[in-house]
């Protein structure tokens, strides 16, 4: 009799560690989702610098991307709905550039003008969402200018027409 009982015993046991480990585990699994949504690391949209700029006949509203870090993490994890027709971003360098732009992680299809150091538009682009394709003009710029797609082309905006890039609010 008292072996059966420490049997009972013994196997309750094993049952109620064999619950706190699924329950530990379901946490822990739970615990890893919820990091893995907060490793969305974007831009502080409502934090960052912004200029009117008109492209074409459209005035556009423009979050400026000055730093490295600003401009690495461009648009990426913007929904839909957080960004109006004529809002997108004004990409600042602080030199001539070469290279090409991405849409890892970006949620959004956008239009992209890459603009010379003078205001000139070098290029125009339309750009898929999540696509790791590079997209990069044939020569130099500056600036580039990401929108919503379809913008650009309802604004009118064409190569080798000239944008007037506020210089008061790009070097503060």
């Amino acid at each position: 009799m008292v072996k059966q009982r420490q049997e009972k015993v013994f196997l309750a046991a094993i049952i109620v560690g064999a619950l706190a480990l699924a329950g530990s585990l379901a946490m822990f699994h739970q615990s890893q989702q919820v990091k893995m949504v907060e490793q969305h690391v974007r831009n502080n949209l409502a934090a960052m610098t912004r200029c009117n700029l008109v492209a074409g006949n459209q005035p556009l509203d423009l979050w400026i991307a000055r730093t490295h870090g600003e401009r690495e993490l461009g648009l990426m994890w913007v929904q839909p709905g957080e960004m109006a027709d004529n809002q997108g971003m004004l990409f600042v360098f602080p030199a001539d550039q070469a290279g090409g732009f991405w849409m890892k992680n970006t949620l959004i299809g956008l239009d992209i003008a890459f603009v010379r150091h003078d205001g000139t538009v070098v290029d125009i682009e339309q750009m898929e969402p999540l696509s790791l394709v590079a997209h990069a003009p044939r020569e130099a710029y500056r600036f580039a200018i990401e929108v919503k797609a379809g913008t650009l082309a309802r604004t009118g905006l064409q190569i080798g027409h000239v944008v007037s890039i506020p210089a008061d609010q790009l070097n503060p």
